[in-house]
């Protein structure tokens, strides 16, 4: 059984360019390989303002994501 799954980290769109949809075409475009690659999930770290983009392409929030930091 795979238990494949991604990780999509620092999506960041330049300040001059933000607003017209070239992230969430990303994030999507990204997502949509890894699932159709076989990933069972897709998974993002995301600061607080991007929040409701991801949320936006289906992305919820997840209580049981706990991370140990590096010391």
């Amino acid at each position: 059984m795979s238990r494949m799954s991604a990780d999509i980290q620092s999506v960041f769109v330049i300040p001059d360019a933000r607003g017209r949809g070239i992230g969430s075409a990303l994030v999507k475009a990204a997502s949509e390989h890894a699932l159709g690659a076989g990933a069972l999930r897709v998974t993002v770290h995301s600061g607080r303002k991007a929040v409701p983009v991801y949320e936006r392409l289906g992305f919820g929030s997840s209580r049981q994501l706990l991370q140990h930091p590096q010391d």
